[in-house]
């Protein structure tokens, strides 16, 4: 299935293999929420698409199973209104290419707000040297801990997509973590009720206004009274 054929009609029936009708989506709502992660006001039609954040509808996919890891990320065309050629062959670059198509039309900054699973921190971590990653996640997975907590950007920065990368202007959080010191950008505008937190993930300066993604297992919160250039 698609998560858009799931979501789209206000009418929904599933029946089994011997074709009995086992319900509707209105009354499956509850049971299918808790399988998909997809709120029941969503599938309801009770919460426009758009309101929810970028981040939030890539958790979506995070308990989706296909035969072919392209499907994870074509999955969500629908979803995020957007067109890319569906290529198979090239396993998890979809999943970026995709991010890239819903950057060029969205500028909800959420898309940032993902994270390794801790599960594969590397032995000594956070002692170890912090590693270095693109920006973009290369799994739906990442989102996992997206499923609810985070609200959509309403004003957000332009971005633009160039040959070296993510091209944009915000501001950068310098905190301390730990007794180190930490150059951040926010990953989402706020988290739902707590509108004075904000997510961030860590960067790195790697040349003249350019930077990468460091310590990709982790997200990082910034608060009013941090340092911002």
């Amino acid at each position: 299935w698609f998560i858009q054929e799931l979501i789209a009609p206000k009418k929904f029936h599933f029946f089994d293999s011997d074709w009995k009708n086992r319900g509707s989506k209105e009354h499956l709502a509850e049971k299918i929420s808790g399988i998909t992660g997809i709120s029941t006001k969503i599938l309801r039609h009770e919460t426009p698409l758009l309101s929810i954040a970028v981040a939030q509808r890539m958790a979506w996919a995070v308990h989706r199973q296909t035969t072919r890891i392209e499907d994870r990320a074509y999955c969500l065309l629908g979803i995020f209104n957007v067109n890319m050629p569906m290529l198979y062959g090239k396993e998890e670059k979809s999943v970026r290419r995709l991010q890239e198509e819903i950057i060029k039309s969205n500028p909800d900054m959420s898309i940032f707000a993902w994270k390794l699973p801790a599960s594969t921190r590397p032995a000594g971590y956070p002692n170890c040297p912090r590693m270095i990653c693109g920006i973009l996640a290369n799994s739906p997975d990442a989102f996992s801990d997206c499923l609810s907590r985070i609200a959509a950007e309403r004003f957000a920065p332009e971005f633009s997509i160039s040959n070296k990368g993510i091209k944009t202007q915000m501001r950068i959080v310098f905190q301390a973590w730990a007794g180190r010191k930490r150059v951040t950008i926010p990953a989402s505008a706020r988290v739902l009720f707590r509108p004075l937190v904000s997510p961030q993930c860590s960067i790195r300066n790697c040349g003249e206004n350019e930077f990468v993604r460091e310590d990709p297992w982790s997200l990082y919160v910034a608060r009013p009274n941090s340092s911002l250039k």
